[in-house]
């Protein structure tokens, strides 16, 4: 049965009318009138889709086709000469699919940095740290600005040299972390916001998320969209539901629409498993979402304790805009392993394709972004368990995916492959030829008419962020994990018949790279025995945690700052959780660290430390 979608709101009004108000109001008040004009200034800030500007956002446009329009010398014929021209290995992990724009190559990694290299020759231009914690999402460039996300914040950089130009804290949550990726659209960023607060197991959760729009040019806050939480708007319920999807927009409508996650606790919310439809132009009057369809109604889940048997089907990828026939349309995949389609004006179901997936698998199901080429949709479906991967890195042989082309009008099959991994980075599409990565570390170049395999390589690290293309090149970052410390990314551009490959090493040392010998000298005066470093390494399970990398540095902040809190109950956790766990460890050893805690403390207590 198909879900109706429920509208609210108004259609969305002629931006004309809003900007000769606004123009009205800039006269007429002395004081603000400087604002005012930066207000009016940011709807010139834009994103230049030509040749010469690159892939510069995640998704290569608004619509999210994923699709690069210029290229010619990368065909059926000359796929098969694609080799590495760059490597570079920075710390912790990336995710971040590469920006190219204008020579220059722009990602985030999990060190906390922000990186501007030549798109040649991988020469390092600049970088920025940004944060402690992840920068895990993909750049928006524009002719002078980067908009990043990282750790709570949206940041805009100098394309010059880096420098800060805002950062706006979106989140206030302590668990709280960027996950989408910023979309640009008439001088508004929008963007979700996120949280691993669903990592722990609490009587209360309170996280709760939103759907913000962020002035271009200012980083004021424009509007908020809850998702989740004690409110009065068509979105309310229980905690939770991050939005890890970044958003498609169409200008013409003034619609953005991007999807959500479960709720954290009962009762759900109205909006987790959704699709929304948002106003999101600046001078829009009236309840910003004009419709949402939920795919999964009361899905409340969490990672540790009962929320295992929640289904965890949330709408992680970002939508894409397409024409189903004559009709504009949205579309988007689940987790639950559907991709449906939708009337982009008024919410009404077009049609829905129910892909392979397994029942089993918490982080089955589409969980990366579509391609749209001419009257196709391009979609991949997991059909894994996933915990071996989060408990060491590794997936079993019976973990697999399935590449679709479907109908873009009917959602008809045209053709499937099975891939023999899971996918979790998005695909580029180029020529005619697709392009998609396997969490394996594989990289696959194939005819996007029968999806015959033309080109496959491997860049040596699990790959979770998506390909960017620019000028017969490919750019791809790799090194990724869902529950274990990520020591190194290895983010690699495929040229046709380069010279010969160069490698640089840009690693900084980070709080995650501290050696056992490294941590005893921190701590030399608590001179611990053979005996306590046995009971630390005991207090954790798992290969992260207590008696890895962040071992000693993690127990000294224990001691420093929580030594007089019980982890018996919840003010041991908060303690841990506001003084610890964001100076010393990132939200994907999260979890275990706050179970060993109360072990750890005992411990140190035990070795009179």
């Amino acid at each position: 049965m198909t879900n109706q979608p429920i509208r609210f709101g108004l259609p969305a009004k002629s931006i004309a009318n809003v900007v000769v108000f606004s123009l009205l109001v800039a006269g007429l008040g002395c004081s603000d009138k400087k604002d005012d004009m930066a207000d009016d200034m940011a709807d010139q800030v834009d994103v230049d889709l030509s040749k010469e500007q690159g892939w510069p956002m995640y998704g290569f446009n608004l619509e999210n086709t994923q699709v690069y329009p210029y290229e010619t010398d990368l065909s059926a014929d000359t796929v098969a000469d694609l080799a590495p021209k760059w490597q570079i290995q920075v710390g912790g992990g990336s995710t971040s699919t590469p920006a190219v724009v204008d020579g220059v190559a722009y990602f985030g990694a999990w060190d906390g940095y922000f990186y501007a290299v030549n798109s040649k020759n991988a020469k390092l231009i600049w970088k920025k740290a940004l944060g402690r914690s992840w920068v895990r999402s993909s750049p928006l460039v524009t002719e002078d600005t980067i908009y990043v996300a990282y750790d709570r914040s949206l940041a805009a950089l100098s394309r010059e040299d880096g420098e800060v130009l805002f950062e706006t804290e979106l989140i206030k949550h302590p668990q709280g972390f960027m996950e989408s990726s910023p979309k640009l659209a008439d001088g508004v960023v929008v963007i979700g916001t996120a949280s691993f607060e669903l990592n722990l197991e609490k009587d209360d959760y309170t996280f709760a998320g939103t759907v913000v729009g962020v002035n271009a040019n200012t980083g004021k806050k424009l509007w908020t969209v809850p998702v989740a939480g004690d409110n009065d708007t068509p979105c309310h319920g229980g905690d939770g539901v991050s939005v890890w999807s970044s958003a498609a927009i169409d200008p013409e409508l003034g619609l953005a629409y991007i999807g959500t996650g479960q709720t954290y606790e009962a009762p759900a919310s109205t909006c987790n498993d959704t699709l929304l439809a948002i106003h999101y132009k600046k001078g829009f009057k009236g309840e910003r979402l004009e419709w949402k369809q939920t795919y999964t109604k009361d899905d409340v889940y969490v990672a540790t304790g009962s929320g295992l048997n929640g289904l965890d089907h949330d709408i992680g990828g970002s939508p894409n805009l397409f024409m189903a026939g004559k009709v504009k349309a949205v579309g988007v995949g689940d987790k639950g392993g559907t991709y449906r389609v939708f009337n982009r004006e008024t919410g009404k179901q077009l049609w829905r394709a129910d892909l392979n997936t397994s029942s089993l698998a918490q982080l089955g199901g589409v969980m990366t972004t579509a391609a749209v080429y001419e009257d196709t949709v391009y979609v991949t479906s997991n059909s894994w368990m996933a915990f071996g991967f989060i408990v060491s890195g590794q997936h079993s042989d019976m973990d697999t995916s399935t590449l679709y082309a479907l109908n873009a009008e009917t959602g008809e099959e045209r053709w499937t492959k099975t891939l023999d991994a899971p996918v979790f980075g998005s695909f580029a599409i180029a020529n005619g030829i697709l392009f998609h990565p396997t969490i394996r570390g594989d990289v696959y170049a194939r005819d996007a008419k029968n999806g015959k395999e033309l080109w496959k390589v491997s860049i040596g690290a699990p790959i979770g962020s998506g390909i960017s293309v620019s000028q017969d090149s490919l750019y791809v970052s790799g090194g990724f994990g869902l529950g274990t410390a990520v020591p190194l990314a290895i983010v690699t551009a495929f040229g046709i018949s380069p010279d010969k490959m160069i490698k640089r090493d840009f690693r900084e040392p980070t709080f995650l790279e501290l050696t056992a010998k490294e941590c005893d000298a921190a701590l030399a005066d608590l001179q611990p025995d053979d005996t306590c470093r046995s009971c630390l390494c005991d207090c954790d399970p798992s290969t992260t945690g207590a008696c890895e990398d962040a071992c000693w540095a993690q127990a000294s902040c224990i001691v420093d700052n929580c030594a007089d809190t019980s982890f018996d109950d919840e003010t041991g956790v908060a303690c841990y959780e506001d003084h610890c766990t964001s100076k010393l460890l990132p939200p994907n050893v999260y979890q275990q660290s706050t179970r060993s805690a109360g072990c750890v403390l005992s411990c140190m207590d035990s070795c009179n430390f």
